[in-house]
């Protein structure tokens, strides 16, 4: 497999790791509002036929603030991929989601 790391505003960062032949990869990384960074790759699955992969990991913690910058961080990458409605595109990552307790 062949790998990409993207580079970022932390020590962490999104990456990507493919056994696919990957056509493209971008990583980006906005001080505001995405708290690490995100890619954006073209891997193509079949011959002349690709796909686009989003790869997310949104701030962690478990605080009503932290809750509102994913909300932040959702709506940036929502945006971001409206141009590709038309076309395969896969979203996944760590989305960070918090689950109740179960007592």
């Amino acid at each position: 497999m062949n790998y990409y790391i993207g580079t970022g505003n932390k020590k962490r960062k999104v990456a990507l790791l493919s056994k696919l032949p990957v056509i493209s990869f971008e990583s980006h990384h906005p001080v505001f509002p995405i708290w690490r960074n995100f890619i954006d790759a073209e891997i193509e699955y079949e011959p002349n036929k690709t796909v686009r992969m989003i790869g997310v990991h949104p701030i962690a913690n478990l605080a009503v603030v932290a809750e509102v910058w994913r909300l932040w961080e959702a709506n940036y990458i929502a945006k971001y991929v409206q141009p590709f409605q038309n076309i395969s595109c896969l979203i996944a990552g760590d989305f960070n989601a918090i689950a109740q307790k179960k007592l």
